[in-house]
């Protein structure tokens, strides 16, 4: 009967370690400033817990911005998953984007015409 006691108490401990890791693994800041794709018409704007979007999503409209506010998470390998947001963001706004973090910059990918820009943090003012 101890012995099992003694099982269930290190695996009760493993499982509070994982999901204590688990939570600092999803957070990696981005540090704070604007950054800006390539000719500096897109922005995206980092804050301690939040990114500020300003970004075109309609291939057809490059000149119309849609701007957000989420909150994000960098995971791990640089994914990086602003959120929450509805369904529409999801599918026709900055959710339908692939967003990545390599420690310097932000890097959107566009998983229908396979286009990658980089969003490089601008000198501060």
């Amino acid at each position: 009967m101890r012995t099992f006691e003694s099982i269930r108490t290190v695996c009760a401990a493993c499982s509070l370690l994982v999901a204590l890791l688990s939570c600092g693994l999803g957070r990696h800041p981005i540090p704070a400033g604007v950054y800006a794709n390539p000719s500096g018409d897109e922005t995206i704007s980092a804050g301690d817990s939040q990114l500020q979007f300003r970004i075109s999503t309609d291939p057809g409209h490059p000149e119309t911005f849609v701007d957000r506010t989420y909150g994000y998470k960098v995971f791990k390998y640089g994914q990086l998953v602003p959120g929450p947001m509805s369904s529409g963001e999801a599918a026709l706004g900055v959710g339908r984007y692939r967003w990545t973090w390599d420690g310097k910059d932000i890097i959107r990918y566009d998983r229908r015409t396979g286009e990658t820009v980089k969003f490089t943090r601008r000198p501060p003012q």
